[in-house]
């Protein structure tokens, strides 16, 4: 007869994973510099430069490219925060960079929501509770600690919110999806993740493909009420981000059209580069060699689950990979199913050991589980990201736009400084060394192993006002006053 031992303590446990994933999150924001360029020219810059006037226009935005939401939604708390006395630099865009971070939190919930359903599919009825526990914790745990999407959780990319809304309907199709079938629709869960799983392709459209897998779960489970809500509240947000095109600019959808456009039809995108098929696989297996073959080993073990997310993940993989253009970003996605889906198998196998009569698996079924967890997390930390540029650069920049007798900004590389981090009116330019004679330009900021430049500057009559890590900034000696050094 099998007893079953003092359960866990879930709502504290779960507590603790949920601090320690914002925790880690938050502090990732501050800590992690910008990973591209686009996570400023595309959702910053364009807000910064409607709300005060100045700033760059990238390419996108002239031609049409790019949605107007998530600008909307920057530059609504861009001007929250100016109201309130917070206009610009480091503490502007980091309340920015901060508050993703905790919205992508939540992931947190999600995982453990969806990893207890899996477990409990798994296993036995006298263990399903247990297991959906175990499968719940398990998930969270993995989500909260995973060194990429904890990276990741603070940039302010469209990676990130399309994969949680997308995340999000998956998991509320899936509890629909497996409502006993004598329980009628559920409306309200069915509209929620039609909503979501729209939200999520209209975010990011070439995430768009997975959108299919929930209708497919749902198809499987003949849950054909649900299915026809989903559809309906998908199609009311995909009308809302057509209209914003219609106002932005001036066709409907028109941003959608274009962005396929450019990259389906005419393959311009592989003008940033190009890269083999296999690029994403060998990708995965560098940022996690041990972990991945373990967390692909138990997910798949426990297939007749976890197949939705396992599919979710393939169909990513496998129609990004036929693009020439490929970025790490662009798969940060394929991380969350995969962990649900391995806790999922994990969970069930907790929970059967744990309820087992013989003593030594008792204790050796849940200690081998949460080691596979800790090879998981500990092998993610590989993960180390290509930053756009650095703190130093981003605190030298910030450090400019505060001076007072600034007048003009010259930079090695106009590209690498984003308008909201240096907050100032006064222009901002690619260094040239005939604009070294202009008036102009007050402040210079460049590497300090520019040893050509930096003569050019001091001939000219600039000096070196700040030193902050690799980087110089130098002011025009005729200004009359003397900046204050940090």
């Amino acid at each position: 007869m099998r007893k079953a031992s003092a359960p866990l303590p879930g709502r504290r446990a779960f507590a603790a994973i949920a601090l320690l994933a914002i925790a880690l999150r938050v502090w990732a924001s501050h800590w992690d510099p910008p990973l591209h360029a686009d996570e400023y020219f595309q959702y910053l810059e364009p807000a910064w430069w409607h709300w005060t006037g100045v700033g760059s226009e990238t390419w996108e935005w002239r031609d049409g490219l790019r949605s107007w939401v998530l600008p909307f939604y920057h530059g609504a708390w861009i001007a929250f925060l100016d109201l309130c006395g917070v206009s610009q630099g480091r503490l502007l865009t980091g309340f920015i960079r901060a508050q993703w971070a905790l919205i992508n939190s939540a992931l947190i919930w999600l995982a453990f929501r969806a990893g207890g359903s899996l477990s409990a599919r798994l296993a036995q009825a006298a263990e399903r509770e247990r297991a959906r526990l175990w499968g719940g914790l398990l998930a969270a745990l993995l989500c909260a600690g995973f060194a990429p999407l904890v990276l990741y959780a603070g940039h302010v990319l469209s990676e990130m919110p399309s994969m949680l809304s997308l995340l999000a309907g998956l998991v509320i199709s899936g509890e629909l999806a497996e409502l006993p079938r004598e329980q009628g629709a559920s409306r309200r869960g069915a509209v929620l993740a039609g909503a979501l799983l729209a939200l999520g392709a209209c975010l990011r459209i070439a995430n768009a493909p997975l959108v299919l897998v929930p209708v497919v779960w749902l198809l499987a489970r003949r849950r054909l009420r649900e299915l026809a809500l989903l559809i309906a509240a998908a199609l009311l947000v995909v009308v809302a981000f057509g209209l914003v095109d219609l106002a932005t600019w001036g066709g409907f959808a028109s941003s959608f059209v274009a962005y396929l456009r450019f990259n389906l039809v005419e393959g311009k995108a592989a003008n940033f580069g190009t890269e083999p098929a296999s690029w994403y696989v060998h990708l995965l297996f560098e940022l996690a060699p041990l972990g991945l073959p373990a967390l692909l080993i138990v997910a798949v073990a426990g297939w007749r689950a976890t197949w939705p997310y396992l599919l979710s993940d393939a169909l990513l993989i496998s129609y990004l990979s036929t693009q020439p253009h490929k970025e790490a970003r662009f798969i940060i996605g394929f991380w969350p199913p995969l962990l649900i889906a391995c806790a999922g198998s994990l969970g069930a196998w907790a929970a059967r050991a744990e309820l087992a009569e013989q003593r030594l698996r008792a204790l050796a079924g849940p200690g081998l589980v949460l080691a596979i967890a800790a090879l998981v997390l500990v092998d993610g930390l590989g993960d180390a990201t290509h930053n756009w540029f650095d703190n130093e650069r981003i605190d030298a920049i910030a450090w400019v736009g505060r001076q007072r007798d600034l007048t003009g900004f010259m930079v090695d590389d106009a590209y690498a400084l984003s308008s909201p981090d240096y907050g100032s009116r006064a222009p901002k330019l690619q260094y040239d060394a005939a604009l070294l004679g202009n008036d102009l330009v007050s402040h210079l900021l460049l590497p300090v192993g520019a040893g050509t430049l930096r003569g050019q500057a001091e001939s000219a009559g600039f000096e070196v006002v700040r030193r902050g890590g690799r980087y110089l900034v130098l002011r025009r000696r005729t200004t009359g006053r003397r900046a204050e050094r940090g």
